[in-house]
């Protein structure tokens, strides 16, 4: 409400992102600024000109997060009414814990779900969301969300089964969360057209789950899998051997490879 942010002293509603306001916000509300910082995703300034966020105490470029429709687990809702963050990651596409799809449809009304709606397991419509029925998610769309939510801080061991039989690189458990993003971001670009690699935020939760597939098939049994789609790349015959460049058969995804190793 708006006399919240008058009792606080804020004149923009800018303000309520930025860490140097969680203190006076956090005293009208009578909470602790470590406890109510913890419930924001604050915008920080990372030392250069682009902001980055604050998820639960890890950094995060800011286009991380998610913009377009929430997304929700339907067994996680019906076990509690809860609203997990690791679905506010754009990347997340699925539920280790119940090996379903993420959904940010209500199958009633048949619109996308809103932020603003009457409880996290009601649609704007009335629709209980606990009622939808999950949608099974294939080995390499739980397994790619599982290295996710292990290293966003969920509990270890979810989706175990499928990271073992993934053989994904060992390293990517060792990841920051932001550096695991941008690695699957540009793996995933190795299955698209490698001129116009996955840069933009993830708005859709149909493209977070194709970014989770195609990156999962070229991280699964590591280094095969890399090196086979790298492989398939070369042009089959070429008259003049000499006018093949290393661009010109992998695009930018090198630099955008770098790009996202040194973010």
């Amino acid at each position: 409400p708006c006399w919240l942010t008058e009792l606080a002293d804020f004149t923009q509603a800018d303000d309520l992102e930025l860490a140097e306001r969680v203190n006076g916000l956090a005293y009208v509300l009578r909470l602790d600024p470590d406890q109510w910082g913890s419930m924001l995703y604050l915008k920080v300034r990372d030392g250069k000109r682009f902001w980055r966020r604050k998820f639960f105490g890890k950094l995060i470029a800011a286009n991380r997060l998610n913009y377009g429709a929430p997304r929700i687990c339907p067994a996680c809702l019906r076990e509690r009414s809860i609203w997990w963050g690791i679905w506010d990651l754009a990347i997340a596409s699925a539920c280790p814990v119940h090996r379903c799809e993420l959904t940010s449809t209500c199958s009633r009304c048949g619109e996308q779900l809103s932020w603003c709606r009457p409880g996290v397991e009601v649609c704007s419509c009335g629709f209980d969301l606990r009622e939808l029925e999950p949608v099974e998610a294939e080995a390499d769309l739980i397994a790619m969300n599982a290295i996710v939510y292990q290293c966003a801080g969920f509990p270890v061991g979810i989706g175990s089964f499928d990271l073992g039989s993934a053989c994904f690189p060992a390293e990517l458990e060792g990841l920051a969360l932001d550096d695991l993003i941008g690695l699957i971001l540009a793996a995933s670009a190795l299955q698209r057209d490698l001129h116009q690699p996955q840069k933009a935020a993830i708005t859709h939760l149909s493209t977070a789950q194709y970014v989770a597939r195609e990156a999962a098939h070229v991280l699964r049994d590591w280094p095969s899998g890399f090196h086979d789609r790298l492989c398939a790349l070369l042009p089959n015959s070429v008259s003049d051997r000499s006018a093949v460049t290393f661009r010109g058969i992998y695009g930018d995804f090198y630099q955008f490879l770098l790009d996202a190793a040194h973010h």
